[in-house]
């Protein structure tokens, strides 16, 4: 039985449903730890949407992304942590999930960021190919 969830959460309709997802595996065990993980990745942001313009800013932007997930895993009563990340979500992730002690990484099928994926190829696929533990990707 898996006791340690890595959920990629990234604001997505998609993001949500692997949200749910991990609750679902999560309730089946009292140890069950779902670990949020959120990947800023700004200095790939698009030139005409503005950056943050300090540490508070940024971390309120991260928070509103992110409400819903955690309200969500708040409400489900399950044990959680939040972990933010810096860099390319598909990279940050994986060598995340390599180096640490979670035993599966749950993430949504398609993103935000759908120019990126088009070009690099999504971050679940990324994942699939790279990450040393196993991956659900939620539909």
């Amino acid at each position: 039985m898996y006791r340690k969830f890595i959920l990629a959460a990234d604001g997505s309709q998609n993001g949500l449903r692997a949200a749910d997802e991990a609750i679902r595996l999560a309730k089946l065990c009292d140890e069950c730890v779902i670990d949020v993980v959120f990947v800023a990745e700004y200095a790939n942001t698009r030139v005409d949407i503005p950056l943050p313009s300090s540490e508070e800013e940024r971390e309120l932007i991260e928070r509103e992304q992110l409400n819903p997930v955690i309200d969500k895993i708040n409400e489900s009563q399950v044990k959680q942590t939040f972990t933010v990340l810096f860099g390319d979500p598909a990279m940050a992730l994986t060598q995340y999930a390599n180096e640490g002690d979670a035993e599966m990484v749950i993430v949504g099928k398609r993103g935000l960021n759908a120019l990126q994926e088009m070009f690099l190829g999504s971050v679940s696929q990324q994942l699939i190919k790279k990450s040393e533990i196993p991956v659900l990707v939620v539909k």
